[in-house]
């Protein structure tokens, strides 16, 4: 039972990283034809091979790091962020499991609520000042995502009657409810994913590629893995907490896998002052709000 249960969990992780590698050539793909050029298409058919081959070289460049840095907890905290973002699948798992099922949304919390802590130690580890600078604003970002997150979870604690998704029936309530939380949760995952326009932690122009700038070779690529395979599980989730018919659920899949695409290439960045303004003041008191309207209407309801 054990072999069984490991080959499986292997089987999985081989498939959420072939799949990442297939979406970002998607998303080069996407990028190059929204700036009227050619993406990858040289190797083999249509460039299909490339995001395979971009990946090996990655692992066989050099790695160079700083003076003051710790090479070890660079290497610690690389991984450390691919094995959670990897571990967020189990969510899955954990929900038709009768003994689990209960706290799987707490599960998930937890694991989310963990991204402040790697991130920052991941960029301290570096003794880079341009990663310690957008540590700063990193960790004040996370902060105030995960708190229009908590409220977030309350309003589905309220409408679901519990921890557990086997009373799920969030589509019988107001369907103005409804659209508001999706449209709420589709800002959120934005943040969480660290996609434009909300993307300082890695804010190129400004900071040199934030946090991960002393990271290359096989480090930069588990920081990389971790952030896509986290784009898929997000988009996975979003059609499995708002939609129960199957269909339905694809086709919400399909629209938030290509959001991130379109969202990379339609948006700009924000500036550090605008993305506080709009959770501080914008997006947490909407969310409010929202939260004692749902509250008035299932005690009405």
């Amino acid at each position: 039972m054990f072999s069984t249960l490991f080959l499986n969990n292997i089987l999985i992780i081989i498939l959420i990283l072939l799949s990442v590698a297939f979406y970002t050539l998607l998303e080069r793909k996407i990028l190059s034809y929204s700036q009227i050029r050619k993406g990858p298409n040289k190797n083999t058919l249509v460039g299909l091979m490339q995001p395979l081959l971009d990946g090996l070289k990655l692992f066989m460049k050099n790695f160079y790091w700083l003076v003051n840095s710790s090479y070890n907890l660079m290497f610690i905290f690389s991984l450390m962020i691919f094995m959670i973002n990897l571990s967020v699948w189990m969510f899955y798992s954990m929900i038709w499991s009768y003994s689990f099922c209960y706290c799987a949304l707490i599960f998930l919390m937890f694991l989310f609520s963990l991204d402040v802590y790697k991130l920052f130690f991941s960029s301290y580890s570096s003794s880079s000042k341009y990663a310690i600078m957008s540590n700063f604003r990193m960790v004040s970002q996370f902060i105030s995502y995960e708190v229009v997150f908590m409220f977030m979870f309350f309003i589905w604690f309220m409408v679901n009657s519990g921890f557990s998704f086997s009373n799920f029936n969030f589509l019988c309530y107001n369907s103005g409810i409804f659209l508001m939380l999706f449209l709420f949760w589709i800002i959120f995952i934005l943040m969480e994913a660290n996609r434009t326009p909300f993307d300082l932690s890695e804010g190129e122009s400004e900071l040199v590629s934030g946090f991960n700038v002393e990271y290359s070779s096989g480090m930069f690529t588990f920081l990389f893995l971790g952030e896509y395979s986290k784009i898929l599980f997000l988009s996975v989730m979003s059609s499995f907490l708002f939609f129960k018919n199957f269909l339905i659920k694809f086709m919400i899949f399909i629209f938030i896998f290509l959001f991130f695409l379109f969202s990379r290439a339609s948006f700009p960045r924000m500036r550090y002052d605008k993305i506080m303004q709009f959770v501080w003041l914008m997006n947490l008191p909407l969310v409010n709000l929202f939260l004692f309207i749902s509250l008035f209407w299932m005690i009405m309801w």
